[in-house]
């Protein structure tokens, strides 16, 4: 079976904000991947494997690039 060259696939995080009067409080993210289906011709959001929602900076966050000194 040959493989399509233009099968797409993207990772990126739906974000949830708490605020309040002061402003954001808090974020978290849960990582998605969104592939491009060349037979619908659709893109289609899914959670990755075993994904839950990741504080912000947390411990958990690979992302995060402390801007201070802890």
């Amino acid at each position: 079976m040959k493989k399509n060259p233009f099968h797409l696939t993207l990772e990126v995080g739906l974000f949830c904000f708490s605020y309040f009067r002061s402003g954001i409080v808090g974020a978290k993210y849960l990582p998605l991947k969104i592939a491009f289906d060349p037979k619908t011709k659709r893109i289609h959001p899914e959670p990755k494997e075993k994904a839950r929602w990741i504080l912000v900076c947390g411990v958990e966050d690979k992302q995060c690039k402390p801007c201070h000194k802890s």
